[in-house]
């Protein structure tokens, strides 16, 4: 729009309005911030500026001026939420406010925005959409946190609770549930070799070729460094060896690129299981042991393999 103000007019109605603001008298940091509204504002942190202020302020605007209200309501509460910090129920306030002062804008500017149905029916819609996406915000920061921020597989914090709950779940019910302990191969090497890019190359490609490989319901976990952690719900040890099988012979079979230089990885897994073959843990702890000493086993008789856990 200013673009096409200006092509036209040789002027926006930013311009205009810090013009009109400065004739009014209206301090400079606020005639400032109008002609500012609107740049980039993306870069900045989210706190309570005059820029960000009246940024914001156009949002809330075309909410009550434009039409495809659902589309200017979920703009204005993601730029609220960006800029301002502001919450579903500080936004929802904020339009409510607007609507109670609406007669003062319209008899301030001689002008009919909406009929008082139509603005109800507006709030209503913006207090499920704000919601929903308020929602939807709070589910994508949970899951970042949940996340490992190189692989994308779930960090050790996820995995400290899900574990304990399927141990509890699996004991509970009698079902079984295995775990494997999964570490790559003398990976030291291709960082001494590569350097740590093409280290961190190798592990997204190594996660997406196992994440590839297992069931919307196991769960894929980055222990640490190069240590993975796989965990099986109500799954047997001889059904989870099968998982285990087809993903190390596809991490070996794929040929990792890092500039001019070509390399293959293998890696090493120790599974145990839980409620299966007679085998009954006592913690949760007790099978993650079990569990990395099969690894150990694994490493220690060559690599490339992988152990199961002997029943006691």
């Amino acid at each position: 729009m200013l673009k096409a103000e200006r092509n036209r007019f040789g002027s926006g109605h930013d311009e205009v309005g810090y013009w009109l603001l400065k004739r009014w008298g209206i301090p400079e940091h606020l005639s400032l911030a109008c002609i500012a509204s609107h740049a980039d504002t993306s870069g900045h942190e989210a706190q309570a500026t005059p820029l960000t202020c009246v940024a914001t302020s156009g949002y809330f605007a075309d909410v009550f001026l434009k039409g495809d209200h659902a589309m200017q309501i979920v703009a204005a509460s993601e730029a609220a939420a960006r800029w301002l910090c502001m919450d579903a129920c500080t936004t929802i306030a904020m339009l409510e406010k607007m609507r109670e002062q609406m007669q003062e804008f319209e008899a301030l500017f001689d002008m009919r925005v909406l009929q008082t149905d139509q603005v109800d029916a507006l709030l209503q819609e913006a207090k499920e959409l704000i919601t929903i996406a308020n929602l939807g915000r709070q589910r994508e920061l949970e899951e970042k946190t949940h996340r490992d921020v190189l692989t994308g597989a779930h960090n050790r914090r996820y995995f400290d609770e899900a574990f304990k709950d399927e141990f509890a779940v699996a004991s509970r019910q009698g079902w079984p549930l295995s775990v494997a302990f999964i570490d790559i191969d003398h990976f030291k090497q291709v960082n001494d070799s590569y350097g740590h890019a093409a280290g961190d190359k190798a592990l997204i490609a190594l996660s997406r070729i196992i994440a590839y490989q297992i069931r919307g319901s196991d769960i894929f976990v980055r222990y640490g460094g190069e240590e993975f952690v796989l965990l099986f719900p109500g799954t047997a040890a001889e059904e989870a060896l099968i998982v285990l099988t087809r993903i190390r012979q596809a991490v070996a079979s794929y040929c990792h690129t890092y500039d001019t230089a070509t390399f293959h990885l293998t890696i090493s897994a120790g599974l145990a299981f839980h409620m299966d073959e007679d085998m009954k843990h006592e913690t949760a702890e007790g099978l993650l042991r079990a569990a990395d000493s099969a690894l150990y086993t694994a490493k220690q008789n060559g690599r490339n393999q992988i152990i199961k856990s002997k029943a006691k």
